[in-house]
Parts: structure tokens; C-alpha cells; sequence
């Protein structure tokens, strides 16, 4: 299972899914799940990545971030992606990338994209990355 060093299995328990982005990336309130240290702190699983990164900040700040901070600062490296030159798929929907954005392949060359469902989407992000999804 994919957790943060240090992390004991008895203290995982919750994990709050509070945002995907548009890449497949996931969002996730930190209820228990990554530990004491993080507790009520948004981690970020990224589309390039397998490991979850605490992004320091509570669910308001986060949302603030949403609406008024620097996206550069986690998508900066995807700017010469296609979806970000064409119109964004609906808001229930989420660009799946083969190969996988975290793999060799992917960046050695240009991943296909295609549109799916944004629940889909992190249902299968979440179970690549070694969680049980319900």
C-alpha cells in the first residue's frame, strides 16, 4: 500500500476525496489516513506521480488556492499537453492517458489522452496507486 514514511498501518483510516483535476489528478483530506502530523491537511496524489504529497494547507486554504492561487505551481510542467491548447472536457469528466503519465513511456513520449468519467477517472487512479476503493 502506497503511504507516507512512517506511517502505521493501524492509523489508516480515512481518506476524504475533495478534488480530481482535469489531468487525474486527486485531492484528498487527510482524516487519519497519512497520519497525526497531516491531520485535516490536503494531500495531492499528482497524474505523474504514485506518491502522495502533503500540500501543507487545510480545506479552506485549498480552496482559495482553487480559485485564486498559482496552478503553475502543480500543472506548470503540463502547458505543452494538448488538453490544456483545446477546450476542457465537462466538469464530470477527466482525461485518461496511456501510458500512464508516472511511467517511463509516457516520458520518453506523447501519452493518447482520451475523455472519461471523473468518477471513473479517480476510481482508477486510486486503485493504481495500491488503495481499496469502495
Amino acid at each position: 500500500m502506497n503511504r507516507p514514511e512512517g506511517c502505521e498501518q493501524e492509523r489508516l483510516t480515512i481518506l476524504i476525496v475533495v478534488a480530481d483535476d482535469v489531468l487525474g489528478g486527486v485531492y484528498a483530506l487527510n482524516g487519519g489516513r497519512f497520519g497525526r502530523e497531516g491531520l485535516g491537511e490536503v494531500f495531492y496524489l499528482a497524474a505523474d506521480d504514485l506518491i502522495w504529497s502533503c500540500l501543507d494547507v487545510g480545506y479552506s486554504d485549498f480552496v482559495s488556492w482553487c480559485l485564486t492561487g498559482d496552478l503553475d505551481m502543480l500543472y506548470g510542467r503540463f502547458a505543452s499537453f494538448r488538453p490544456f491548447t483545446d477546450p476542457p472536457p465537462s466538469l464530470d469528466k477527466v482525461y485518461s492517458f496511456y501510458p500512464f503519465l508516472w511511467t517511463k513511456e509516457a516520458s520518453e513520449g506523447s501519452p493518447s489522452e482520451r475523455v472519461v468519467g471523473a468518477d471513473d477517472g479517480v476510481r482508477v487512479r486510486l486503485e493504481l496507486a495500491g488503495f481499496e476503493v469502495q
